[in-house]
């Protein structure tokens, strides 16, 4: 939930200052949350270079979370 709001008010972060904003999460931890989001259609990932930046998907968002876009 913490990542899923996160990314709906700061779009296209990378892993490294998602992990830096939540401060007490595990890499990880981190990891696999990103993964099962990403999975699930509610963020969508953007590989630059080494770099994987994210987003929440708005048109899923809306949909299902309008909550996260409020």
């Amino acid at each position: 939930m913490k990542i899923a709001l996160l990314l709906a008010k700061e779009s296209n972060l990378c892993f490294t200052a998602v992990g830096e904003r939540l401060e007490t999460v595990a890499g990880s931890t981190l990891s696999h949350h990103l993964k099962q989001l990403t999975d699930s259609g509610l963020i969508d990932s953007r590989k630059n270079g080494s770099f994987i930046h994210y987003n929440v998907n708005r048109k899923v968002a809306e949909k299902f979370a309008p909550f996260l876009l409020a």
